[in-house]
């Protein structure tokens, strides 16, 4: 029997520049019969093209789907993807190398490409170097693979894996980024650092023959992939004829410049710069003035203004030029690196889809958050528009639905208008009375009759009804109401330390405990906003609402910019909403889609429950620590259990 080593990747690359781009890449691959390896690639670019680091990652991609579609053997696979690989940055016109190396049960497999990557094993007190364009060997554990630039080996010293007792991979790691970070040239720098683990988990036993391919094996492809490349000149464009009118009057001249840009200040041999005729005249003036010319005077103030304004203008247009030139830098290498992010978090999230559905989700999350913002600096990029519908299939792939069946726990006498918890009991409210139940939907107390309820809740026993356009309270559960205020347009109502607040067309209505009762109302935003008749609301210490298909988020009455993420292709309608300070995520109905949507607090769409008793739900409650979640449907409330 032999062994299958646990692998660890650890990878650092430097951001993109105009002139390269880098990426480092694993991923979970099968040989075939349900085994799995990984694949480890260090790449480099010339980024000239514009889009290098978008490139990587296909190159990446390409390399691992032709290597599990093979039939060959494990090597033959690895050249088979190198060459395709090869083929297509050719194909790409750009310039640049790779290493893939493939890690499966004791061996390690290599495929190159030029050398401008490298690859050294470091087994303390020793480390070597793999030269040859394809191989393979034995693992042994405690091994440290680093896969690296050029400039990354040349830069720094990595001789500290060859020190005797545990390396502190990650120590070592951030204390490379931290120096790379700062490296001008760090576009050119990246490295994979592969540890092999010395606990070993028993596996079936290989076949001999994958092993007996030696490390030393050399098939002559390393001096093909050294001869240089010779880069081809391209032929500069020839700039158009610049018309110049002539400081001797009215003539004009054209001057057709040689080929190559024209530059600010170049004077071609016919004379016919404007800077130089004009400074040309401002010396032949100079010069009368002292034979004594008096006209010579004014054509003297004449020129030198003119050649003030000529300057200026040339300063103008160059500052111009310079500071629009930086602006573009700027952008392109902000929309690179947002690129460059997402495309990452996009394939490591595809590798892992089928192992864990809802890490690889939060990574979509996040890299459709990157492409995002790389479409702020360029709307049109057709690239990023692609990643952008990629990310945008995978979430809709990885969207967990889950089927509820809704039980009938408790029925009201009428309908029921809301729900609200309180410590281990559960309010019913309907539109003649409010019904305290506890969790076996036994009937604990009843208080009525009260008209036209359409809103309630509950804070430290104390009741409060919303009905006609007026806030009332019922001190500790009974006894006779006392008035809060009056909200004529008000629609839902929650309270939070005390406070109430009533959720108005545009504004919210905050009413706040004194010594004589309650203050008069006062406006909670800072801005108005047009809610919508669906709207609802729930409060944490910030105040959440709900509006057409989005949820507004408010802290102390400023709105927050809270967008939801990963909920793709869905038209909604939201409407009731529920969270408090001990939960750490939103519960909303969807009424267009029968559904309660899951939405972390940082804006994560999780996941929904779906069931067609949500499209009339006019409340919702959920209990975390039982696993249930109740809504209010009709005159009866309904429960199901939470299934995550």
């Amino acid at each position: 029997m032999n062994s299958d080593f646990k692998i660890k990747v650890e990878k650092i690359t430097g951001l993109v520049d105009e002139k390269y781009a880098t990426g480092i890449f694993s991923k979970r691959v099968s040989p075939g019969n349900d085994i799995v390896a990984t694949l480890v690639g260090c790449f480099i670019v010339a980024a000239e093209g514009g889009d290098a680091g978008i490139v990587l990652h296909e190159l990446f991609d390409l390399f691992a789907n032709k290597f599990e579609q093979g039939q060959e053997s494990i090597l033959a696979r690895m050249e088979v993807a190198c060459e395709t690989v090869k083929s297509r940055v050719e194909e790409l016109g750009y310039e640049g190398s790779f290493v893939v190396c493939l890690y499966f049960k004791v061996a390690c497999y290599v495929a190159r490409y030029k050398n401008k990557v490298k690859i050294f094993v470091y087994r303390a007190p020793n480390s070597s170097e793999i030269k040859f364009a394809s191989g393979s060997g034995k693992l042994i554990g405690g091994e440290i693979f680093v896969l690296g630039t050029e400039k990354f080996f040349s830069t720094f010293n990595v001789d500290i894996f060859t020190q005797e007792g545990e390396v502190d991979l990650e120590g070592i790691i951030d204390g490379l980024a931290t120096d790379i970070s700062a490296d001008a040239q760090q576009s050119q720098i990246a490295a994979a650092f592969v540890k092999v683990g010395k606990d070993v988990v028993v596996e079936e036993e290989m076949k001999t023959e994958e092993l007996l391919e030696s490390i030393h094996k050399d098939k002559n492809q390393e001096d093909e992939a050294l001869v240089e490349q010779a880069a081809e000149k391209e032929e500069p464009e020839r700039t158009e004829p610049i018309e110049i009118i002539s400081a001797h009057g009215g003539k004009t001249e054209t001057d057709a410049e040689a080929p190559g840009q024209f530059n600010i200040g170049h004077s071609p041999a016919n004379g016919s710069n404007p800077l130089a005729a004009v400074s040309g005249l401002v010396l032949r003036e100079v010069k009368r003035l002292k034979k004594g010319d008096i006209g010579a005077i004014f054509r003297l103030r004449r020129n030198i203004v003119i050649l003030a304004v000529f300057v200026l203008g040339i300063l103008a247009i160059s500052g111009f030029l310079t500071i629009s030139s930086q602006i573009n830098n700027k952008k392109t290498a902000e929309f690179k690196v947002h690129m460059d992010l997402a495309g990452g978090k996009y394939t490591e999230a595809v590798s892992i889809l089928d192992l864990n559905r809802t890490r690889a989700r939060s990574i979509l999350v996040e890299a459709q958050k990157e492409v995002g913002s790389a479409l702020v600096l360029r709307p049109k990029d057709v690239n990023a528009q692609n990643l952008k519908s990629q990310i945008e299939a995978k979430l809709k792939e990885s969207e967990s639905h889950a089927g509820v069946d809704f039980k009938t726990f408790y029925e009201a006498g009428g309908n029921v208008v809301t729900l609200a918890k309180s410590a281990d009991s559960m309010l019913v409210f309907s539109s003649s009375q409010v019904v305290e139940v506890d969790k076996s939907a036994k009937v604990l107390k009843t208080f009525g009759d009260f008209t036209n309820i359409s809103a309630g809740s509950v804070y430290d026993k104390n009741l409060f009804i919303f009905s006609s356009g007026k806030v009332s309270k019922l001190k500790d559960t009974r006894g006779s109401l006392t008035d809060v205020g009056q909200a004529p347009d008000g629609q839902d109502l929650g309270l939070f330390a005390g406070n109430a607040y009533v959720l108005g067309k545009n504004q919210i209505h905050k009413f706040v405990p004194v010594e004589s009762g309650y203050s008069k109302s006062a406006d909670y935003l800072e801005q108005s906003e047009e809610f919508g008749a669906n709207s609802r609301m729930a409060i944490d210490g910030s105040v959440w609402v709900t509006k057409g298909g989005a949820i507004l988020k408010y802290t102390r009455g400023k709105k927050d910019d809270f967008n939801i993420s990963g909920l793709v292709g869905a038209s909604s309608d939201f409407g009731e909403i529920y969270t408090d300070s001990d939960l750490d995520n939103v519960y909303v109905v969807d009424r267009a889609n029968s559904a309660i949507l899951v939405i972390g607090k940082d804006g994560n769409y999780l996941r929904s429950y779906q069931s067609d008793k949500l499209a009339q739900a006019m409340g919702v409650l959920v209990d975390e620590k039982l696993g249930k979640i109740y809504i209010a449907s009709g005159n009866r409330v309904l429960v199901a259990d939470l299934v995550k």
